[in-house]
């Protein structure tokens, strides 16, 4: 494409060409011409077309979505996708229900999955199932313990902390009177505070410390007891014998 300048300087060279030509219409045409040529064309605008960002539609319902969704829940499952089955017989329109088989003479596990929502509506081992609140409230549970190792991982323990000691003073007569010292967190699968506590009794005095482990579940919660002290001595070692970081008092 010629620049304004050039384009300028080669209408002169027509015009000038034009003005030796001896009939008077002919130079007044090519005078025209010329001209013409160095006028530049409007070009319309090409039409914009405005493209929006439309989601992707979800991968179709299928086996592998089913046991995907069912492995966030139950994690020990993801090594074994490749043995996930579908039970035609317990499934149907509305629930995909996957198999696995039983392993070291355990029963079989399943879950069913909502082929709409995509969301777990059951699991089990065998005979033993869980729906309904009950398994609301394991979801709810699991997914606050992700969250918890996800903090932990980058070294927040303010939340795992305060659950565990929530737990373990449950049954004390002032929980909020507790005293704690040598804490520590044990385990990385199952991370476990561990330490001394020291507590009040119906009296209002403090008991002196005594070794404590808790996970934040009840179950899995203890504080020695002189008197019936011989499970608490079993289970210490295994739940406080990998200490993975100290915890302020």
């Amino acid at each position: 494409m010629l620049s304004s300048f050039g384009a300028s300087a080669q209408t002169s060279v027509l015009i000038e060409a034009c003005n030796g030509l001896k009939n008077a219409a002919k130079r007044a045409n090519c005078i025209k011409a010329a001209k013409a040529q160095a006028t530049p064309t409007a070009v319309p605008a090409a039409a914009q077309t405005t493209t929006s960002t439309v989601p992707a539609p979800p991968a179709p319902f299928s086996l592998d979505v089913a046991a995907g969704v069912c492995e966030s829940l139950m994690t020990k499952l993801a090594t074994r996708r490749a043995e996930a089955t579908v039970d035609e017989t317990a499934s149907n329109e509305q629930t995909m229900v996957v198999t696995w088989p039983g392993v070291d003479g355990r029963p079989p596990a399943y879950c069913g999955v909502d082929r709409q929502t995509r969301k777990i509506v059951s699991i089990g081992k065998g005979d033993k199932a869980m729906t309904g609140a009950r398994l609301t409230s394991f979801i709810s549970d699991h997914e606050k313990f992700t969250q918890l190792r996800k903090e932990m991982a980058a070294g927040n323990y303010n939340n795992f902390v305060a659950q565990a000691k929530q737990a373990l003073t449950r049954n004390f007569k002032d929980p909020s009177s507790a005293q704690y010292r040598n804490m520590f967190v044990s385990g990385t699968d199952l991370p476990v505070l561990c330490g001394e506590v020291n507590g009040k009794n119906s009296y209002g005095a403090y008991i002196g410390f005594q070794r404590f482990y808790s996970t934040g579940d009840t179950l899995l919660t203890a504080v020695e007891n002189p008197q019936e002290n011989y499970v608490f001595e079993r289970m210490y070692p295994s739940m406080c014998g990998k200490k993975t970081v100290d915890i302020a008092d």
